[in-house]
């Protein structure tokens, strides 16, 4: 209700405000085309990250843009992941055992036709045992990228404290009083 009363006893051209802000005018819009208020044009301010030099060069040493680093944490870890190549697909290896299988499965019906769901039953159980062998060759591979996933995690609590933006939750003093007057020049 406070946009409503402030357009009508002094008007603005166009409001500058954050996320939450523009949120709220949003909510009132039908209510001033209703009373035939005029709606300013809604601006979304500017915001800012600082992101220090020892963070920057990390991100740039993992690959990770700046624009990058607005993904999830799990996008930019599966990232990470992939951009090393360390996945294993044994899907070469199931199609070999799938091979041998319909060999013995032709072999077994020829003899006893009861056999066949036997057969089957052995291929489902050697096919799993290949899944978990390649679940366990990934788990390792992810493990040997721990280091760097630590470090995505680290530069995004500092980034994006408790999930929210840095602007949020740290106050701009915090780091004038750390870099000084030097801080915009960085």
């Amino acid at each position: 209700m406070r946009p409503m009363y402030q357009q009508h006893i002094l008007p603005n051209i166009a409001y500058v405000g954050g996320p939450g802000e523009l949120n709220y005018w949003l909510e009132y819009k039908t209510m001033f085309e209703t009373l035939n208020v005029f709606f300013p044009i809604l601006q979304l301010r500017a915001s800012i990250m600082i992101i220090d030099k020892n963070q920057d060069q990390k991100l740039n040493k993992l690959g990770i843009s700046n624009a990058a680093i607005f993904k999830s944490e799990q996008e930019l870890i599966n990232f990470i992941v992939e951009s090393k190549g360390e996945s294993i697909e044994l899907a070469e290896e199931k199609k070999k055992a799938e091979a041998i299988f319909n060999e013995l499965q032709k072999k077994t019906t020829d003899i006893d036709k009861t056999l066949e769901n036997l057969v089957k039953a052995e291929l489902q159980k050697t096919l799993n045992s290949i899944n978990a062998i390649e679940a366990k060759l990934n788990k390792s591979l992810k493990q040997r990228s721990e280091t760097e996933i630590n470090q995505i995690k680290n530069i995004r609590s500092k980034l994006f404290p408790d999930n929210i933006p840095q602007e949020r939750y740290d106050n701009f003093s915090m780091y004038h009083a750390k870099y000084g007057k030097d801080l915009l020049g960085r």
